[in-house]
């Protein structure tokens, strides 16, 4: 079921208090380009986010919260939705999957967030190399904190 604009912000207001306005979740949707940090800008602002230090609150909610954000997007574009990355919804869909304990989810996630991050480096840096170059956090947490040869 897809949630209106309306319903999501509700929704992200009852996970962790932090208010977004409705009417701006599609219209800054459509104007993202393909650049890597309009995308991760645009999923901080509007996803539900994860607590770091050990801390835990709400893992189920905000996973369904990115889950329903991926959804309603896709349904409104899903050209733009493939043209965008989308990196970091699934790194914190997988970080969350993890922490229910919902491993099968948390490793199609992670996975899922790994094929984002290496589309854009690989758009961005056709010479990208896996062995030498800079990881996300996706990789660093997949294999567990770097590639090494």
């Amino acid at each position: 079921m897809t949630l209106t604009t309306d319903e999501y912000a509700q929704l992200i207001s009852s996970i962790d208090r932090k208010i977004i306005n409705p009417n701006n979740i599609i219209p800054n949707y459509e104007s993202l380009n393909d650049n890597t940090m309009a995308g991760d800008t645009y999923f901080q602002n509007y996803g539900a986010g994860n607590l770091t230090g050990g801390q835990i609150l709400k893992p189920y909610e905000r996973m369904k919260a990115y889950e329903c954000l991926l959804e309603l997007l896709k349904a409104h574009n899903q050209d733009q939705f493939f043209r965008i990355h989308k990196g970091t919804p699934y790194y914190f869909l997988g970080w969350t999957a993890f922490q229910i304990e919902d491993f099968d989810k948390a490793l199609f996630y992670m996975d899922t967030a790994i094929s984002e991050d290496l589309r854009v480096l690989l758009r961005a840096n056709p010479n990208y190399n896996l062995a030498t170059d800079p990881h996300t956090p996706a990789i660093k947490f997949l294999t567990l904190g770097g590639y090494s040869t």
